[in-house]
């Protein structure tokens, strides 16, 4: 099979901490700070009423959401670490007819209308496929092909996509 493009790159500590941040927890940080904020609300009512027993049990649940609110991007980061390898391995993910993901010797085939959604960040690109998966893309690990050009071949692939992401935006920004 002719591949067009080929990305290779090893996952490095700052592209993790950013997976980490943007990717895995966003959501999760975003719940804890909504829990966090309504348990405090709540607290200063039960003090307005006089419940003060209430107003400690809610400011104790205050305080834990906004304990896991800021440790769960770091809590993200070990574990994810801690399943990694020790010894840094290339990922290596080539683009044509279909889409062919090498990770430590298993090779992984995806159709371009697996991709549910694009996401462009500093360091790296997501490719999401459904709700677990994701492909991995660094912008300066294009072997074969470049970035620029890759965006390009990706809209012809799927434009639907393209319409919800601002890439060339995003590119600037990291070029700059």
């Amino acid at each position: 099979m002719l591949f067009q493009f080929e990305n290779r790159y090893v996952m490095t500590e700052e592209m993790l901490r950013e997976y980490t941040g943007r990717v895995v927890c966003q959501n999760l940080v975003k719940n804890c700070a909504l829990f966090c904020g309504l348990c405090a609300l709540l607290c200063l009512a039960a003090i307005h009423f006089r419940h003060l027993g209430t107003a400690a049990v809610l400011g104790s649940f205050a305080a834990l959401g906004l304990a896991a609110g800021l440790s769960l991007p770091f809590l993200a980061a070990h574990q994810l670490h801690s399943g990694r390898s020790i010894k840094a391995e290339t990922i290596v993910v080539q683009f044509g007819e279909r889409i062919l993901l090498t990770e430590r010797g298993i090779q992984s085939w995806y159709d371009y209308r697996e991709i549910t959604a694009v996401q462009v960040f500093r360091t790296f690109s997501v490719l999401k496929i459904g709700k677990q998966d994701a492909i991995v893309l660094s912008p300066a690990g294009f072997s074969q092909g470049d970035n620029i050009s890759f965006w390009r071949f990706f809209r012809e692939k799927r434009p639907d996509l393209w319409a919800r992401i601002d890439v060339q935006q995003k590119l600037r920004r990291t070029a700059a």
